[in-house]
């Protein structure tokens, strides 16, 4: 409920102001726009899986997790073993396996994974923007096998980077490729592309412009930073170990303390926002 109401639905109000009239914005509001929708999309679609694993607890059904802190991930392998695990896995078994998976060469191995995620771009929708966003994640996997079966165990050539460098870039390779999921049509994310770099400036006249153009208050900029920070922390714990085992350790007074002052926030929220937005899966 936290993430959903709380986190996803605050974040629609400004990433739609943004993605529904780009044509008005440029530079860092498009690039802001398209970060917030990152984690927009994983709160909406992550709370609406933790929601309906809960329903089913309580009637002792046991759901499988369906995402693990994906932003916390080195890689896009690894991004991809702990995003919307259930589809994830399910071309994982029904598609790539099948054609051949990683048990043949590397040219058909590379194939297999454009294909397989060519596909899951398909699923989400009939466009050109959900098959390129499948494509570029499927490139990226690529680029990746290349380099592990070809650079490092044919060349011995190893590129070494800090932990926290590999999440960053994961992170941004990931956020390329959501333009092309959360924007309308094709010319939509070629628009924001061309424009995210253009006349870029960090004096704080400028982030305040920008701010104030994307409809946030001085108010609402700090509740969106707080409830990120808030998200932030979850995740990291919950990468280490589930949070719903975390919790259920601690005393009595601890836990329901956590439980009461986040229902105070989805309240708060609700009246924040007005209006409560439809879970984004919902279309698929």
């Amino acid at each position: 409920m936290f993430k959903k109401v709380a986190v996803a639905d605050t974040l629609a109000v400004f990433v739609d102001n943004v993605y529904n009239s780009l044509e008005t914005f440029c530079g860092l509001a498009l690039i802001a726009a398209t970060v917030l929708f990152a984690f927009q999309i994983y709160c909406d679609f992550s709370g609406y899986s933790d929601i309906a694993r809960g329903c089913s607890k309580l009637l002792g059904i046991e759901l499988m997790l369906n995402f693990q802190s994906p932003y916390f991930a080195n890689s896009i392998s690894e991004f991809w073993r702990k995003w919307h695990i259930s589809l994830s896995t399910w071309f994982r078994d029904n598609v790539y396996i099948p054609l051949g998976g990683n048990r043949v060469g590397i040219m058909r191995n590379m194939f297999n994974l454009m294909v397989t995620f060519i596909l899951s771009g398909i699923w989400h929708g009939a466009g050109w923007t959900f098959i390129i966003w499948g494509a570029l994640h499927g490139f990226y996997l690529c680029c990746s096998t290349f380099y592990k079966k070809v650079i490092k165990a044919k060349f011995n050539i190893k590129i070494v980077m800090p932990g926290i460098l590999k999440n960053v870039m994961t992170f941004i390779l990931v956020c390329f490729a959501w333009v092309f999921f959360r924007a309308d049509s094709l010319n939509g994310a070629i628009y924001v592309l061309k424009n995210m770099f253009s006349s870029l400036s960090f004096s704080i006249v400028y982030l305040k412009q920008t701010a104030w153009g994307m409809g946030f208050t001085r108010f609402s900029f700090i509740l969106c930073a707080a409830l990120l920070v808030i998200l932030i922390i979850i995740d990291y714990f919950n990468y280490k170990k589930p949070a719903e085992t975390t919790l259920g350790q601690r005393n009595f007074f601890l836990r329901w303390g956590v439980y009461v002052m986040l229902g105070f926030v989805i309240i708060f929220c609700i009246m924040f926002t007005s209006q409560s937005q439809n879970f984004i899966y919902f279309q698929f």
